[in-house]
């Protein structure tokens, strides 16, 4: 897992805080896990797990990352768990980083991830590829 700098974790908690807040506006059931806290008791401590409704199988997962940790150390100490333990997945990065982390996820042989970004503006993060966002 990688170490951020007080400044990026902030970055990173508010893009899963703006995520959560958008899933939840259309009553999406969603757990967190800004900064580590694992504030849920979701496998693999992913960042964000969405569901239609509590009890759905329409769930689905995401992994937020900021421009430093698009990274070999992040695909290797915590991409390729979530390929083994979740059957597809979403990584979203910051817009620009898409084909650094395309490129990551060939070299470790993930094939089920999609990538997917995010934008800061001034109404939050805008995300472009997720379900329902």
């Amino acid at each position: 897992m990688a170490v951020r700098t007080p400044e990026k974790q902030s970055q990173h908690d508010a893009v899963i805080n703006d995520l959560a807040h958008q899933y939840q506006r259309s009553n999406w059931t969603v757990r967190t896990n800004p900064g580590g806290q694992k504030t849920s008791d979701i496998t693999w401590w992913i960042d964000v797990m969405v569901a239609a409704t509590p009890t759905s199988e329409n769930t689905f997962a995401i992994e937020i990352e900021t421009d430093d940790t698009v990274s070999e150390e992040e695909a290797t100490s915590q991409w390729t768990g979530y390929a083994r333990n979740y059957r597809n997945w979403y990584l979203a990065v910051p817009s620009g980083s898409e084909t650094r982390a395309r490129s990551l996820l060939v070299s470790h042989g993930i094939a089920n991830c999609k990538v997917v970004t995010w934008a800061a503006s001034s109404r939050g993060c805008m995300f472009y590829g997720l379900p329902g966002a």
